[in-house]
């Protein structure tokens, strides 16, 4: 590819023909282009980095105009404002083409569930549609996966790319497009074109990147900020404590606003009766009251329901088809979903709620369906590396919402695992401590009585346990599958 077809604004005219685009210095060949991206330790990083591609036989750098290098013989150099979004501009060009209609999700909790619940809801309309999220990239035919996701920076921008563009060839017009803020403050969607956001809700988490709580919202609100154009679609819940700054920056920049959760707002749910395996829920919509039976059993899943609903209606759909939709959607994999039943008819659930507002919520919903003599047990853990500031939160939620429990190992990675399990019961002096997961679950599950529910909160790798970097891997349903049976 020419390089003025990689970038044009910065290189028009510009014939030479690059063999390959490169961020890993060790992966370069002869002809490559390197692109640098910002050090978060130092610029000597970056000049290493820059170093050892030349070594390798890099023909064109990209780098940020801090990063000042020699002039080498027979090497372009090219300063940018921003390397990280040209790589996500880059990206666009070696795969161009991605649906019609693309709606960025962002928040701390129910990112995921509700885009599940969009994607349905299209699905139910006729509407072909794809998913982006933490668990990989959905087949718009609803085969599994299509792509996982990767971890790597060039290969989560490549793939994001690369998957619009296969979902596009399929036929796929809509794709709904989890964004958490690490991938917002990397750039790495900013070559996408939006056509709505949704913002579910702003909390405590993620932190150990971000720092503070005002650069956290400062990343998630570039997608309000930057990357919605003029007059589109943005999604905002009136009962957040960020929801006054972010509606008047979408004010400002003339978005198209719609919002949702308090009684007031244009979407929000008036009342719900759950049973066991659905909910009746009374729907305000734009004004008009709507009665639905959600099949979901599930008040905080109802709630994470609004979003979907509310965007889908602003992008075009009538109300009565939506509502139709909502009738046949399914829980979500991994959001308080039921794996079984002791012979006491105590009922164990999973939940991955590695955030104090999810575990909260989670235990919430537990309590809401016992009866005044049964009780709530949890079985859960912190990773390592990773918010230590949360770990006392979370003691503090299980202390006062948990009945019983039990502290195990998470995903320690690098940390010293006890230490981590001492700073969470030191806020809930209540706790078990048992470091062997198999065993916590076990224990906890024998000690069931009638009618009681233990939430499990799976490891946040879900289901790969890196303890002392070394991973094996444990199935988490199998676990409490195994564990029952034993218990009965």
């Amino acid at each position: 590819m020419r390089l003025c077809d990689l970038l044009p604004d910065v290189c028009p005219g510009e014939s030479l023909f690059i063999g390959g685009v490169n961020i890993f210095p060790q992966y370069v060949k002869e002809g490559d282009l390197f692109l640098v991206l910002p050090s978060r330790t130092s610029q000597a990083m970056e000049r290493e980095k820059i170093d050892w591609a030349l070594r390798g036989g890099a023909r064109v750098i990209v780098k940020r105009k801090e990063i000042e290098i020699p002039v080498s013989r027979g090497i372009l150099t090219i300063d940018v404002d921003d390397p990280r979004k040209t790589l996500s501009q880059i990206a666009a060009r070696l795969t161009p083409g991605q649906p019609k209609t693309v709606v960025g999700i962002t928040g701390t909790c129910g990112k995921t569930s509700v885009t599940s619940f969009l994607k349905q809801i299209w699905d139910q309309l006729g509407v072909k549609a794809g998913r982006f999220c933490s668990m990989g990239a959905l087949d718009p035919d609803n085969k599994g996966l299509l792509l996982k996701a990767a971890s790597r920076e060039w290969g989560m921008t490549r793939i994001m790319h690369a998957y619009m563009q296969e979902i596009a060839k399929r036929g796929a017009t809509h794709l709904a497009f989890e964004l958490s803020s690490a991938i917002l403050d990397k750039r790495r969607p900013d070559a996408v074109l939006f056509s709505a956001g949704i913002f579910t809700n702003l909390s405590f988490e993620h932190l150990n990147y971000h720092g503070t709580m005002e650069r956290y919202f400062q990343a998630k609100s570039r997608l309000f900020k930057e990357l919605l154009p003029e007059g589109s679609l943005a999604v905002l819940n009136a009962g957040d404590s960020y929801f006054q700054n972010l509606l008047e920056l979408c004010e400002k920049r003339k978005l198209h606003i719609i919002t949702f959760g308090t009684p007031g707002a244009d979407v929000f749910l008036s009342s719900i009766q759950c049973s066991s395996s659905s909910s009746r829920i009374v729907l305000s919509v734009f004004g008009k009251m709507h009665t639905v039976v959600f099949p979901v059993p599930s008040a905080f899943q109802a709630e994470n329901l609004l979003p979907a609903l509310a965007t889908s209606i602003g992008l075009g759909a009538s109300v009565h088809d939506v509502l139709n939709a909502v009738t046949c959607l399914k829980s979500v994999p991994g959001r308080f979903e039921f794996v079984g039943e002791t012979r006491h008819n105590a009922s164990v659930y999973i939940d991955f709620a590695h955030k104090p507002a999810g575990l909260k919520a989670v235990l919430l919903e537990a309590r809401r369906l016992l009866k005044p003599s049964q009780k709530v047990t949890v079985v859960f853990g912190c990773d390592g590396n990773a918010d230590p500031q949360k770990r006392p939160l979370h003691g503090e939620i299980v202390q006062r919402l948990a009945d019983r429990v039990v502290v195990t190992d998470d995903n320690p990675r690098t940390e010293d695992p006890q230490t981590i399990r001492n700073q969470i019961i030191k806020a809930c002096p209540k706790a078990i401590d048992i470091a062997r997961r198999d065993h916590a679950i076990f224990h906890a599950i024998k000690n069931l009585s009638p009618g009681d529910i233990c939430i499990v909160v799976p490891q946040a790798t879900h289901g790969e346990n890196q303890e002392r970097t070394k991973a094996f891997s444990l199935s988490e349903r199998e676990l409490i599958k195994e564990a029952i049976k034993r218990a009965n």
